[in-house]
């Protein structure tokens, strides 16, 4: 068995006010050319980059591991600029509270995820989408940018930036196709930028009912200037039981992705009961939790990091 290019739908929308990223959450297994079956589920495959007053949000289509590590990993480290710290059961890794290694703008970090996409065994299997700000002249400037590599005499990357107007949005995918429209509903009381993502999480959830590369368990993220909701939007509600509560408990549960800023890094987590906020630099971060708890004498909520897939 081995992985080879995923397909994943990741769609992302970019304007002078907001940014939306939603992607699929789904790996699969593959013999030669042939898929095989599923793998994980609920692997993360977004990124969320903050640096400053400007910050993006990343997400992959392709192989799910370069130089044996989980992609979303791979891209998280390259843009930290040095290894994360392991939590105590080995298998996942601990917040950290603390400024990066290496200190990077946005352009700065795409065009360097650019040159390691580049250089890295497998990175031609791989395409990235941004979507984002970018400070720009003084002034913060939406950017949609796609990373590819491709190998012809040599490893090359590409990567084009398409600048929103302050009028107009614009929208784009990379993965599997997105054959029907985009419906975005209309519900009372849910915002416009969160209905948009809802939209765009239904379009991936209606590909995956025919592709069977394509997961209908979505990660979205809404990005308004400093400003960031990471939220699961899954098929139907995921619960774990929790056995060293006291109770144990079977807790509704939200994902969230890797997010770095200024401030520190968060790995993926899940996420028991309401809401989690933290600071992240200049930023307001926000993930999302499932519901709250019922159960007598449960936390609010509580996180704790999603253990990481091992390389085959």
């Amino acid at each position: 068995m081995a992985y080879i290019p995923a397909m994943t739908l990741v769609i992302a929308e970019s304007a002078s006010t907001y940014s939306v990223m939603v992607s699929d959450r789904l790996t699969t297994k593959w013999r030669g050319t042939n898929l095989i079956g599923r793998f994980d589920e609920v692997a993360n495959k977004t990124v969320v980059f903050l640096s400053g007053t400007e910050g993006v949000a990343i997400g992959y289509t392709g192989n799910a591991f370069l130089e044996r590590m989980p992609t979303d990993e791979w891209i998280a480290q390259q843009l930290w600029g040095d290894a994360f710290m392991l939590g105590p059961h080995g298998d996942s890794y601990a917040m950290y509270m603390g400024p990066p290694k290496v200190r990077r703008s946005v352009p700065q970090a795409l065009f360097h995820l650019q040159a390691r996409l580049a250089a890295t065994r497998g990175g031609q299997g791989v395409t990235l989408l941004a979507t984002g700000w970018r400070r720009r002249r003084g002034r913060l400037t939406p950017l949609l940018v796609t990373i590819t590599a491709r190998r012809n005499r040599r490893t090359q990357a590409d990567m084009r930036m398409r600048r929103p107007t302050s009028l107009l949005s614009r929208r784009a995918s990379v993965g599997a196709s997105l054959t029907a429209t985009v419906a975005v509903p209309s519900m009372p009381g849910l915002h416009p930028v969160r209905a948009l993502g809802q939209g765009l999480a239904a379009a991936i959830r209606n590909v995956s009912r025919t592709d069977r590369t394509v997961g209908p368990h979505v990660m979205q993220v809404l990005m308004i200037p400093g400003q960031v909701v990471c939220e699961f939007l899954p098929e139907a509600e995921h619960v774990i039981r929790f056995g060293d509560l006291k109770p144990s408990l079977a807790v509704p549960t939200a994902y969230s992705p890797w997010i770095l800023s200024d401030g520190g890094y968060v790995p993926p987590q899940l996420i028991g009961g309401g809401p989690v906020r933290v600071p992240g630099g200049g930023w307001l971060i926000t993930m999302a939790g499932a519901r709250p708890l019922q159960a007598a004498g449960a936390p609010a909520a509580f996180v704790y990091s999603q253990r990481r897939p091992k390389a085959p």
